[in-house]
């Protein structure tokens, strides 16, 4: 029996490093985006340029300086140190949690695969908006890896097992660290250390100074990030904090936008539905009760699966008793002396809860929760597992660990394929400095990465900086087999683009600035000012735009185009050109031009 043990922990050993090996190529062949351009230029010009950049955006951008610094560092060096500080962070998480829940060394292999298993499968969303872009991932994933550091440190002052000198410093250190990180991961931090503050309450008061002091490092911490001039305006701008009730409605918004963008994974359930059975099975083990458990976990896991089918109203009540679930068995889990596991859940409802009254619904938000809610299911799993037979042992992480590749199989082709793209373009820059014109690819599999840069706009600047090229040098934008696009018989700088319904998407400002128009960019969406009247262009949906205008007559018409995953916000489905503009568009014979005739204004 014990030589069949053994061999399920070699199998498990495998599965974990490769899941782990895998994540680290998804790291490596993944791009840099949006702020990252910013970021990367930090420690380019010297100790003065820093420490300018710093300060401005530290007053002007927020006060993220801490985790934003990582992120100057690690852009700085390049993607090879995004990988392996990844990949630390994403091993620290599980390790820090097994640590702090006292388990067995035995119990390693298994977690790490069903964690490392878990994190490939995390939603499409949150790999592209978290996990793998670099800004992101250091303002959501780091902190979360820092936190369950700090978890494990409080728990283990706690229990005493740490009695070295300058502890009660250390843990005071470690909860400034992890308050200064984002607004979301501060008060996480704070609730990381009043709830180990608790637990000294009810068994050990004699060492309740250590998670005290945690929280008042935590809280100061936090505060380092709100003094910001910049974070504190943000804070009253998208919380509408200033009176009680115009806070009700903010909360109120919140838990509409979050149940909407969780609804839209099915992933995201199934694995929310795993974690309550988990739970269950955890605490009928520890309570010896069968039927009430039993019964939460059936709801629980219900509502879980329930919730992408259900819209409206309903679908807002379902996301509430969610988050109602994973307040309960947070409870139950940390009343039943699965304190580690309780306290990761709640950590998870904490940083989803503090977001709920602001505008911050983007899918990386979630990414803490995430994490801590698979750290959790990955203790509670392994557990499982040690008592059940070697060849299930063996069979399960490995069945999640290739069942995780299968279903990113066509991740990891995007991502290569972008990272070819990458290549075009790095090429292209070199060619620049000696032609002192830029041919810019355009061919990106935008579910594969959050933003490029693109012809309009404060990214593309930044990106031009960061490869070392002025922001005046004359580029063009092209794309294999896209048509370029002539206004008036002149080419102008960005290609048309496929819309999905056989058409074509039209760079919207190149095309009506020579007809005297303004484009003004809104939170909305965008509005277009001709002379007499103007065009309002506001974004439903991520790939979808509803434009409304008054015609000749003066009725009030609406059609939806199209719109890119991207920040090239002006970029359109040709229907607005012809319907909206009345202009004629004309695509060439041979499908190589389209040309757009405007007139003067």
């Amino acid at each position: 029996m014990k030589h069949s043990r053994s061999s399920a922990r070699v199998v498990q050993a495998v599965a974990a490093a490769a899941v782990f090996t895998g994540v680290t190529a998804l790291m490596c062949i993944s791009l840099c985006s949006a702020d990252d351009f910013w970021y990367s230029t930090f420690l380019d010009g010297g100790v003065a340029q820093f420490l300018e950049l710093s300060r401005y955006h530290y007053e002007v951008f927020n006060g993220r300086v801490l985790v934003h610094l990582a992120a100057q560092v690690i852009l700085h060096f390049g993607r090879w140190c995004f990988a392996l500080f990844g990949l630390l962070c994403c091993l620290e998480i599980p390790l820090a949690a097994l640590k702090a829940a006292q388990r067995p060394r035995g119990q390693v292999p298994a977690c790490l695969a069903l964690f490392g298993a878990g994190v490939l499968a995390l939603p499409r969303a949150l790999l592209v908006e978290g996990l793998l872009w670099t800004s992101a991932f250091c303002n959501y994933a780091l902190p979360t890896a820092m936190i369950v550091g700090e978890l494990l440190l409080l728990m283990r002052a706690a229990r005493g097992e740490k009695t070295r000198p300058g502890l009660l410093f250390a843990c005071l250190l470690a909860g400034f660290l992890c308050g200064a990180t984002t607004e979301q991961s501060g008060f996480a931090a704070m609730a990381a250390a009043g709830l180990v503050g608790l637990l000294c309450l009810a068994k050990n008061r004699r060492r309740l100074a250590y998670p005290a002091a945690a929280l008042l490092g935590s809280a100061a911490g936090l505060l380092t990030v709100f003094l910001s001039p910049a974070t504190y305006g943000r804070f009253f701008r998208e919380t509408k904090a200033a009176a009680l009730d115009s806070f009700f409605e903010s909360l109120c918004a919140g838990l509409d936008a979050q149940s909407a963008m969780f609804g839209a994974g099915h992933g995201a359930s199934l694995l929310l539905s795993l974690l309550f059975v988990l739970a269950a099975l955890a605490v009928m083990h520890e309570s010896g009760k069968r039927g009430e458990p039993l019964a939460a976990a059936v709801l629980s896991a219900s509502a879980a699966l329930l919730q992408p089918f259900l819209s409206g109203g309903v679908q807002i009540a379902c996301y509430a008793l969610l988050l109602f679930c994973l307040l309960f068995w947070a409870v139950a889990l940390a009343a039943y002396s699965r304190h580690t596991e309780g306290f990761l859940l709640l950590l998870a409802l904490v940083c989803v809860a503090v977001m709920l009254p602001t505008k911050s619904v983007s899918a990386r938000v979630f990414l803490p929760a995430f994490l801590y809610a698979l750290a959790a299911g990955a203790l509670l799993l392994s557990q499982q597992l040690s008592q059940a037979k070697p060849v299930l042992q063996a069979a399960l992480p490995l069945a999640a660990v290739l069942g995780a590749f299968f279903f990113r199989l066509p991740f990891f082709s995007g991502c290569w394929a972008n990272c070819l793209t990458e290549a075009k373009n790095a090429e292209a820059v070199r060619q620049a400095r000696d032609t002192g014109v830029l041919y810019y690819c355009l061919d990106y599999d935008m579910s594969c990465t959050y933003s490029r840069p693109f012809s309009d706009g404060f990214f593309y600047n930044t990106y031009l900086q960061s490869v070392g090229l002025s922001a005046d040098i004359p580029s063009f934008f092209y794309g294999e087999g896209k048509p370029l696009v002539y206004v008036n018989g002149r080419r102008i700088t960005s290609p048309a683009l496929p819309d999905g319904e056989g058409g074509w998407m039209l760079p919207l400002r190149d095309i009506v600035e020579p007809m005297g128009a303004d484009i003004e960019i809104t939170d909305m969406g965008l509005v277009v000012r001709l002379p007499g009247r103007d065009i309002d262009i506001t974004y439903l949906v991520k790939d979808e735009a509803q434009v409304t205008w008054r015609d000749a007559g003066g009725d009030l018409q609406t059609i939806a185009v199209p719109k890119p995953e991207s920040y090239f916000e002006t970029l359109l489905g040709q229907r607005i050109y012809t319907e909206v503009f009345g202009l004629a568009v004309r695509m060439s014979p041979d499908g190589t031009r389209i040309g757009v005739t405007v007139p003067s204004p």
